[in-house]
């Protein structure tokens, strides 16, 4: 299959599963470019995909405000303040730490909130039909965006998988609001960590189709043909986002973190 296709059909998958679960997509992402070019450096692959999780969560945004989706200043600039502090610090502490040690922790992290999402029942007492996002305290907003942007940095693995579970059970984010609140959150610590790996040295083992779109640590092309096919399907997401009840939002998002976590652990034993 060509190339070009492979990357804009992954496009066109990411696209409304991002904007239903409030993801960014790395974790499509980064396999597909793998599988596309497996001598690729692994700074190459997340900073490829930070540039796009930036163009497809600030599409997405746009998309959910258009529906009214609202959140307070009070709450969204802590979180957006917190998760680039975190961003930066790890950046600039990932050498003190073993990657491997800290995704082994964060997926097992993951498993028990995926089992702690399925057998307790949420107090979620909320209007699903409200789109605004309640009043969270500020204390729990940075606590929350600051380890976000740590474990984000120190793994690169996708904001939103950081979050999400942390929205759900620490912050008690009404299921229906999570994955607008999520993609509200992602585009602006994604575009300084972007910034950050398109200011890289070029890396030298770079495949010969992709020379001419390297910038530092993130390959243009690439970012720009998986962003072709989302911005395609991103509408179609948070459609369904808004038709399916809470209690199956609830089921899908621990799926969602099961697969993950499962994803993050089988690659460090396998």
């Amino acid at each position: 299959m060509d190339i070009y296709l492979i990357l804009l059909t992954t496009g066109l998958l990411i696209g409304s599963f991002s904007s239903f679960f409030g993801v960014g997509g790395g974790i499509l992402v980064i396999p597909c470019i793998y599988f596309l070019f497996p001598e690729i450096e692994p700074a190459t692959a997340i900073g490829t995909s930070m540039v796009l999780v930036f163009l497809n969560t600030g599409l997405n945004l746009i998309r959910f405000l258009k529906l009214k989706y609202r959140v307070k200043s009070t709450v969204l600039l802590p979180l957006i303040a917190s998760n680039i502090f975190g961003l930066i610090l790890a950046k600039n502490t990932i050498q003190l730490f073993n990657p491997d040690t800290l995704k082994v922790v964060f997926g097992l992290t993951l498993l028990g909130f995926c089992l702690r999402i399925l057998f307790f029942k949420s107090s979620d007492k909320h209007n699903s039909s409200d789109k605004e996002i309640p009043n969270i305290p500020t204390n729990k907003t940075l606590v929350v965006g600051g380890l976000g942007g740590v474990v984000s940095g120190l793994t690169g693995l996708g904001g939103g998988a950081v979050l999400i579970p942390m929205f759900i059970q620490y912050l008690k984010v009404p299921i229906s609001k999570v994955s607008f609140l999520s993609t509200a959150v992602m585009p602006f610590g994604s575009f300084i960590g972007a910034i950050l790996f398109l200011l890289d040295k070029k890396p030298q083992n770079i495949p010969a189709a992709l020379i001419p779109y390297q910038v530092g640590n993130v390959n243009l092309m690439l970012s720009i043909m998986f962003f072709l096919g989302a911005m395609f399907t991103g509408k179609l997401g948070i459609i369904l986002n808004e038709k399916v009840s809470d209690r199956r939002k609830n089921h899908l998002f621990a799926v969602l973190l099961m697969a993950i976590s499962v994803k993050i652990l089988s690659s460090y034993l396998f």
